[in-house]
């Protein structure tokens, strides 16, 4: 593996070698049931997502991130079941995440729908030394055996959609106050929770806005807002820009074909921050997705909410 610097990876490797972080995406309007299991869609059917995030490019041992979910509704949309991938690497670190989801769509009225849901899994966290390359061979803080760690996994969320407004509330890996220690390490799981919240503005009949927002908390952590805009463009092409609290700029791109398939882009610039400024060119994720749709809902914007 190249060469990472020290204080990187005693940050990711240190006395708790397995301390847990989810890996961060930039196009999680595209695809909500990334972050929150109660995402629902306006149409009875089978929605597919795969994204895959290539983070701080140029920087040696970034993060790479790959994820798959495939979620789907049945019995008149009230119950939808999903399912979620995710592998991850930074350093000398990999980490899977298997997880499925039940949710319940509660309709309030003919436009306003909630639904909650819950989703279990497993965590898996595997740490090899031999991918760690150090300047000076008889470093006294370097790092043994390290070796893997799998304990379960659990989430529950909230998500509200009426049409034009959305929020939604989740709570990821609800068994965060548990540690599981082995011999080969110790491994602390943060909770982490988010808020989302967006608004369909219609211009015309070419154009709408989607600007919203996404608040996130880690144990232990400073908080992180985003503020996104998306400009729809006849409901198929979408542009749009992220302000991150602590990375800078975000640019996106999204084309909705006839086909019911996505295909998205995102570029995060590391504008506004000099220190990543020297360090990497940005990061690059690719978002593509497909729904298998066996009956369709009248929507404002069936493809975002």
């Amino acid at each position: 593996m190249k060469r990472i610097i020290y204080c990187s990876v005693f940050f990711l490797l240190g006395a708790d070698i397995f301390a847990q972080q989810d890996p961060q995406f930039s196009q999680y309007m595209f695809n909500p049931y990334t972050l929150n299991a109660a995402y629902f869609n306006q149409h009875l059917g089978v929605s597919f997502g795969v994204l895959n995030r290539f983070q701080w490019v140029g920087f040696e041992g970034a993060p790479k991130t790959q994820a798959l979910t495939v979620y789907t509704s049945e019995k008149e949309g009230k119950l939808s079941y999903g399912l979620k991938l995710v592998n991850d690497k930074i350093g000398a670190r990999s980490t899977i995440n298997a997880s499925v989801s039940c949710a319940y769509k509660l309709l309030i009225n003919q436009k306003h729908r909630l639904s909650f849901a819950l989703r279990g899994g497993i965590l898996n966290y595997n740490a090899n030394a031999d991918d760690i390359t150090y300047e000076n061979s008889n470093d006294p803080h370097k790092v043994g055996a390290l070796g893997s760690i799998t304990k379960p996994d659990g989430d529950f969320a909230l998500f509200y959609n009426s049409g034009r407004l959305y929020a939604g509330f989740s709570s990821n890996h609800l068994f965060a106050k548990g540690a599981t220690t082995s011999s080969t390490g110790h491994l602390n799981v943060s909770r982490h929770t988010f808020i989302t919240s967006g608004y369909v503005f219609r211009l015309n009949e070419t154009f709408s806005i989607l600007p919203s927002i996404m608040l996130k908390h880690v144990a232990n952590a400073p908080a992180s807002l985003d503020i996104n805009a998306n400009l729809l463009v006849k409901e198929y092409l979408s542009f749009g820009v992220s302000a991150r609290s602590e990375n800078g700029l975000i640019f996106l791109f999204k084309i909705d074909l006839k086909n019911n398939l996505s295909i998205g882009y995102a570029f995060d610039s590391p504008l506004g921050n000099p220190i990543a400024q020297q360090q990497t060119a940005g990061s690059h994720e690719f978002y593509l997705g497909y729904n298998l749709i066996s009956k369709k809902y009248k929507t404002i914007t069936p493809r975002y909410l």
